[in-house]
């Protein structure tokens, strides 16, 4: 995003740094459920956990999703 820094760093925003799970079955429990129940699992996991954003530095720039850069606009 051309404009935003953050501590001198470049903000750049990436829209798959948004909606990831706050958790996750993990993969060895999800090998021993059948699929279709594995699947469900995993959505009644995030839509009763929420999801989040993530953020990173990378080479001297601050990587947010779109909702994360509302965030550090606050």
């Amino acid at each position: 995003m051309l404009g935003q820094t953050l501590f001198g760093m470049p903000v750049y925003v990436d829209p798959s740094l948004d909606n990831w799970p706050k958790f996750e079955p993990s993969a060895k429990l999800l090998e021993l459920m059948p699929p279709d129940w594995g699947a469900a699992h995993r959505a009644w996991c995030t839509e009763f956990f929420g999801t989040e954003s993530k953020a990173m530095v990378v080479n001297r720039a601050v990587l947010v999703g779109p909702k994360g850069l509302k965030n550090l606009q606050r």
